[in-house]
């Protein structure tokens, strides 16, 4: 199975990182700077940084529990 994985570089993404891919799944990877990231078999990087994204659209009274 094809997986998108968020976080994969923090404690935990890092542990089901490895979990997925001794399970046989290929995985895409959302980085902040996917470029840094050395290319792995079975990995795919994509550039992201959600925090930022979500101030875009909703500032920064996101972070602080309310929606619009």
């Amino acid at each position: 199975m094809r997986i998108l994985l968020t976080g994969a570089s923090g404690f935990i993404g890092r542990h089901l990182r490895a979990a997925l891919l001794a399970a046989g799944h290929t995985l895409v990877l959302t980085a902040r700077g996917a470029a840094a990231h050395a290319p792995e078999p079975g990995l795919r990087y994509i550039e992201a940084d959600f925090s930022r994204d979500v101030e875009r659209r909703y500032g920064a009274r996101a972070w602080r529990g309310s929606t619009p």
